[in-house]
């Protein structure tokens, strides 16, 4: 057990450099451009998809609205008579769907680079130096079976929560049939409105037990999830490998491992409590117009250093588990610190 505690310490200690915090900004700074790029460019096309289905132009209905022209009236009736056909409904929504999928799929495509780039930076620090262009290309190489992984995984949490949740979905249509008689109740007062309102309060109340329950299963699989990443990128596996590996490393010491999760998760709370008081502190400041224009940027630069902390720290702790766990010896290197070419010393 204790060298799981150590790893828990060591991560920390390891993750407190200003050099590891730079290169992880920059990571997350550029997984944000690439991420809000296919969101506009899936945002697009989803406006252009909906536009033919529905026979309406909708950019221009948008704009129109916007400028108050009446033409935006006339546009407005047409959508509304196409939605109610439920021909060109049900086409919308399979259009939707379909362009949803392929959505979530290059998001975690792209998401998937940038992960195992944070592994390798990762990885590099806890071995005393770090390169952010040998991450990248390192990635870059690496970075396809942490993509099928990571479908393959999310695939199968979502039958987890499907089947965790079926009692909330077979139970929903009925609910959201008693919404109208609960608005209508809500205007009145008595036993009329608290009979109405009941089973909306139950469903919300199974909700959460349920919620619960899905966010203890995760709990319990965690030891098996966060080394699912690490395998992916270091060792040669393909998605169902990855998963069986995880599976492999961790058969006898999942108690240490749940451990190890569970220190983690303690520190990491009480280090969010105390990066909540601060930010307490920014917020009754700002009550004050002069000190809250001086402290934007203090503030904005301790959020973006925070973050980026947090995810080097988290990065660092799995890949250190995986090694504690797979028995993996780091490779020193005696190579310094460098910055795509730039030696850091």
């Amino acid at each position: 057990m204790g060298i799981y505690v150590e790893g828990v310490i060591d991560s920390l200690k390891k993750s407190l450099n200003g050099y590891l915090v730079l290169y992880f900004l920059l990571v997350i700074i550029l997984a944000t451009i690439a991420s809000g790029v296919v969101l506009v460019v899936f945002g697009l096309a989803g406006i252009f998809l909906a536009s033919g289905v529905l026979g309406v132009d909708l950019l221009k209905l948008l704009f129109d609205a916007l400028a108050q022209n009446p033409a935006a009236m006339a546009s407005g009736l047409q959508l509304v008579t196409a939605l109610s056909n439920p021909a060109i409904f049900s086409a919308l929504i399979i259009a939707i769907l379909g362009l949803l999928t392929v959505f979530i799929i290059v998001s975690v495509f792209v998401s998937s680079f940038f992960e195992a780039v944070s592994y390798f930076l990762a990885r590099q620090f806890l071995n005393a130096k770090g390169d952010l262009g040998d991450a990248f290309s390192s990635a870059a190489k690496r970075f396809i079976p942490l993509f099928g992984a990571r479908i393959l995984v999310g695939i199968l949490l979502f039958i987890l929560a499907v089947i965790i949740f079926s009692p909330a979905l077979i139970a929903l249509p009925s609910v959201l049939q008693n919404l109208l008689p609960v608005f209508v109740a809500s205007a009145a007062q008595g036993t009329a409105a608290a009979s109405a309102i009941l089973p909306l309060v139950g469903f919300l109340l199974m909700f959460l037990a349920l919620l619960f329950i899905f966010f203890v299963i995760l709990f319990l699989i965690s030891p098996y999830l966060v080394v699912i990443g690490p395998i992916a990128v270091f060792e040669n596996e393909t998605p169902f490998g990855i998963i069986r590996r995880a599976i492999e490393i961790t058969q006898g010491k999942y108690i240490h491992s749940i451990a190890f999760n569970l220190l983690f998760g303690i520190i990491m709370v009480i280090i969010a409590l105390c990066y909540a008081a601060l930010m307490a502190i920014f917020g009754f400041a700002s009550f004050f117009a002069i000190l809250a224009i001086l402290l934007i940027v203090p503030r904005i630069i301790i959020e973006l250093v925070f973050s980026s902390w947090i995810s080097a720290w988290t990065n660092m702790a799995h890949v250190k588990l995986y090694e504690i766990n797979s028995g993996s010896v780091p490779r020193h290197s005696s190579k310094r610190n460098s910055f795509v070419g730039l030696v850091v010393k």
